[in-house]
This record gives structure tokens, sequence and C-alpha cells, in this order.
């Protein structure tokens, strides 16, 4: 009665898994090791992990890596039903780089076996790390096959780039009998009108109520019965002004989703894009201004996500343009280009910082040119600024030449600058034979770079 052997142990051990019931949530938050039942594959170069470097619903999302011809995959566990009842939806993002990266969602028959994987749809995932996450849906009410599993594949076997992206907040559930609309956005901004924007899978109309940001619903201006997708305002007061709007799908005189939203938006201040751009010649500087209530039309410059203004001023043959700020609140990058429509083909200077650092350009190609010059912020960067300018018809030089550009870090008036493929000329404090400044010039491989006298 009393022989008894030590404790051995502990052994672990886990249960099969079972197929999930709907509905599923999955955000990836319990721990940075890929959830239980949940599976990994991919072709090539790929990885498949937990981070905390990004997420949607804080602190963890599921990230997908894939090289070139390769791609990377998330499976869910196996699924109780039939899938053609379900719907799935989720949040998704893009690293920094590259520009774009396409996304798969389907259904699989083997979780470790890729090519048993069948898309149903294709997303182009455009947004960056620091901006909005994209909320996209998949309806599987027209899938006829037999398979019980759902995966995400990011890049494909043929795939010409590489890609990095983040998934969170993955909801799996039975489609309702009226789908609610979703993705909302804005299209075709001006200063006085808008195009409101949305998705929905049924629904024969929708129904649509907007007004001032904050407003409580039943006293906006509603419009019932849109057909279609979208609807113009065209009564907005320009100048940056806030906006929300709702949606809701009615899918019969008896039944309807409901309402989605708000979705908020501002009218556009002049500046915000190339229709709306200023002309720096009907201004005095200095200008002061704010790209909060711009909009995003340009990544060049690695300008990201950032929200941008754009100016322009016209230069005569021979004459001198200086552009620079004086002040800001924010982390800015500008540019200056000229050629072609707005923004310009031609490159003049990229500046990051310092974000005072002036640009200048002399015309030396025979005839006026318009120079656009694009005020933006690095990454998602926006706040408020300080322009100056300074525009200098160059008359040729008698005697001797002299300069040793210690002015300022602005290229001297009628100092033309120019090159070929990869150069820049600029003006730096970095070394000197006089101080403080000199001239510097950079090439790339098969490039140059020239400074030419007045």
């Amino acid at each position: 009665e009393d022989g008894t052997s030590i404790w051995r142990g502990p052994k672990g051990f886990v249960t099969l898994c079972g197929a999930i019931t709907m509905p599923n949530n999955q955000s990836f938050d319990a721990s940075t090791s890929i959830p239980m039942c949940w599976h990994t594959t991919g072709y090539n170069w790929y990885t498949t992990d937990i981070t905390n470097h990004w997420s949607y619903s804080a602190p963890h999302s599921a990230r997908l890596y894939h090289d070139w011809n390769s791609y990377a995959m998330l499976v869910t566990p196996e699924i109780d039903g039939d899938l053609s009842n379900l719907m799935v939806r989720f949040r998704t993002i893009l690293g920094n780089c590259p520009t774009n990266g396409s996304l798969y969602v389907g259904t699989i028959v083997d979780p470790a076996d890729g090519s048993t994987f069948t898309p149903i749809q294709q997303f182009e995932i455009t947004n960056k790390v620091g901006g909005a996450w994209h909320e996209f849906r998949v309806y599987l009410h027209e899938y006829v096959g037999t398979d019980t599993r759902i995966a995400f594949r990011l890049g494909s076997a043929d795939a010409d780039d590489w890609a990095r992206a983040f998934i969170d907040d993955i909801v799996i559930e039975v489609t309702p009998d009226c789908p609610e609309p979703y993705n909302l956005g804005v299209d075709l901004l001006s200063l006085t009108s808008a195009q409101l924007q949305w998705q929905q899978i049924f629904g024969e109309a929708s129904n649509v109520e907007w007004g001032l940001n904050g407003f409580v619903q039943g006293e906006g201006t509603y419009v019932a019965g849109v057909s279609g997708s979208s609807l113009q305002v065209d009564d907005l007061t320009p100048g940056g002004v806030g906006y929300d709007f709702y949606v809701q799908a009615t899918c019969s005189e008896e039944e309807a989703s409901d309402w989605v939203g708000p979705y908020s938006f501002h009218s556009l201040t002049m500046g915000s894009n190339c229709e709306t751009a200023i002309d720096l010649s009907e201004h005095i500087p200095p200008y002061s201004g704010t790209t909060t209530t711009a909009t995003n039309d340009y990544s060049f410059c690695s300008m990201g996500n950032s929200k941008d203004m754009v100016f322009y001023h016209d230069v005569e043959d021979g004459a001198n343009i200086s552009v620079w700020q004086s002040w800001n609140s924010y982390d800015s990058r500008h540019t200056m280009r000229w050629g072609g429509e707005c923004p310009g083909e031609n490159e003049i200077s990229c500046v990051d910082d310092p974000d005072y650092t002036p640009i200048s350009w002399t015309n030396i190609t025979g005839e006026t040119q318009r120079v656009w010059f694009i005020l933006g912020g690095y990454s998602n960067s926006e706040g408020d600024f300080e322009l100056e300018w300074e525009y200098t018809t160059c008359d040729p030089v008698e005697g001797t030449i002299a300069e040793d550009f210690d002015a300022s870090l602005a290229m001297p008036a009628c100092w033309p600058t120019n090159g070929y493929n990869g150069f820049q000329v600029d003006i730096t404090n970095h070394w000197s034979y006089s101080a403080p400044h000199s001239a510097r010039l950079y090439h790339d491989w098969n490039s140059y770079a020239m400074l030419v006298t007045p």
C-alpha cells in the first residue's frame, strides 16, 4: 500500500485538429507562433511567420514574404460545412517596398502542397506600412468545389518581383442574406465635388447619407435608391472642409443591410493636385499652407503615402528660379521638375534633409518652361509649412566672373545645372576650399553632371 514510484514528466501532447465552426476570428495575437492548426507553405524562396512589427489590431499580424518567381501561403484549419455559404474579410498592408504585391485568396486541398491551391479572387496591395490598411472581402457564394480550407497566397511562381505583406484580423463567417457594403472610399475629388464609392456583393440599390464631419445620422443629406456603387456629390465647400458618409444596401423592399460608416474625407484645397496647382507668380512670398488637407498623388522622391502640394512657375529662357521652405512642422521631402505635363518629366532635384534646402534651376532650353515644385513628406508625414521663392531674369555677365558659392545652400541664380542619366548638382557645406560652401557634382555609372556659368 505504501509503495509508489517517483513521478515522471511532464510529457506534452496535443489533440488532433478538428474542423472549425463559424464564425471564426483570427488576429494572430496569442503568440509569435503560427496559430495551432493553421498551416504555411510556399514555393522557391519564401517565409510566413507572425510578427509584432506591424499590426491592424495590436500586437501581432501574419507576415508573408516571397522572392522572385516564388510565393508564400497561409492556410486556415479545416472548415466545417459548405464553403459556398461563407465570406472572408481581412486587413492587409504592404511593406515599405516594392510598390505593390499580388494577393490571391482561394481554396486548397492539401495545406502542405501549394500546387493544390485554386484561386478565387486576386487583390493588389498598394497601401504601405504607416498608411491605411486595406479591407478586402471574398464571397464564396459561387464556389462549387469540395475543398475544406481557405488559403492566402502572396505572389506566384512567375512573379517578376519580390513582396512583403502583412495580414491581420481574418474573419470567416456565414454570408448574411443582405451583406453590408464595404470598401468605402472617395474618388474624383475636386474643390467642390467628390464621387462617393463603395462595393457590395448583393443588393439592387443603396441608400446614402452624407454631411459635415460628425453629423448625426438622420440629420445629413439622405439619398435613397442609388443604383450602382457610387454617388456624385457636387456642392461641397472648398478649402479642406471635412465630410462623412454612410451607406446601406437594399436587397428587397423588406430587407436592407446594416448601415456602414462613417467614411471621412475632405474637400480639396488649392494646390492639392495638378488640377488645382498654385501659380507662384500670382503670389508674393512667403506662402503659408498645410499638407494635412491635401491628397496623396505622388510617390517619387520617396514621398511614399504622404499628402503632397503642387506649385508651379513659368520660367523664361535664360531666367532662374529658386524655391525653398523657410519653416515647417513636419518631416518633409520636396522635388522640383520641368517639362511636359504636371508634375514634370525631368527631375531637377529631390531633397530630404535638411528640409529647408533650396532648389535652384536656370532655364537654358531656348524657350519658356513650366517648373513644378511638389512638397510632400517622408513616409506618411504631413503638417504646416512656409514656402519662399525667388525669380531672377539672367542677363549676360561682362568682365570677370567670380563665385565662391558661400552665400547660401541655394545654387547661385543664373548658374545652370545639367547632366545625363543619374546625376546631381547642388551646394554643400561638407567640404570647401573657402568656407563654408562649395558646389558638389555627382554622377552614377554611364552618367555625367554639369555646372554652367552665367
